[in-house]
C-alpha cells in the first residue's frame, strides 16, 4: 500500500518565499522608477526659424515649451544664450551667417532635459549678371 506523504521543509519554504518577495519588490521598483528614468523633458517647438532658406541674416527666433522651462540656444556652435527662464515661450532676434546654419535649442526643468536642432540656410547676396555677348562695338 502506498502512503501519500508530503514532507515540507519549513526553511526551504521560507527561502522560496523570501526569493519571491525580492523578485516582486524588484518588479515594483521597476514599475515605479523606470518611467521616470525614460520620461522626456519639456517638449520644444521652434516656430522660427524653420528648416528653410531665408534671404536675410536677421531672423526672428520664436521658441516655446509645453511646460515652464529654462531654455537657451546656440547658433552655429557658439556660446549658449539664455532665451527664457521658468516660462513657456519667448521671441528674440538672431543674426545668422550666409550659407548653412545650425540652431541648437536646449530646454530643462527641475529634473529633465530635451533639445531640438534646426538647420536652415541664408542667401541674402543677390546674384550678379555679367553680359559677355554681344561685345561692344561689334554690332
Amino acid at each position: 500500500m502506498l502512503k501519500n506523504e508530503i514532507n515540507i521543509n519549513p526553511w526551504g519554504l521560507i527561502y522560496t518565499m523570501a526569493r519571491l518577495g525580492v523578485f516582486l519588490a524588484g518588479i515594483m521598483a521597476l514599475l515605479v522608477f523606470l518611467p521616470a528614468a525614460f520620461s522626456a523633458g519639456p517638449a520644444i517647438t521652434v516656430y522660427s526659424p524653420l528648416n528653410a532658406s531665408y534671404n536675410e541674416t536677421f531672423l526672428l527666433l520664436n521658441v516655446s515649451a509645453d511646460i515652464p522651462a529654462n531654455v537657451s540656444y546656440s547658433l552655429n556652435g557658439g556660446a549658449a544664450v539664455e532665451l527664457f527662464q521658468n516660462a513657456f515661450n519667448n521671441t528674440s532676434s538672431i543674426e545668422a551667417n550666409q550659407g548653412a546654419n545650425r540652431l541648437f535649442v536646449l530646454a530643462s526643468n527641475s529634473s529633465e532635459l530635451s533639445n531640438k536642432t534646426v538647420f536652415f540656410t541664408v542667401d541674402s547676396v543677390p546674384p550678379s549678371i555679367t553680359l559677355r555677348s554681344p561685345r561692344e562695338n561689334l554690332i
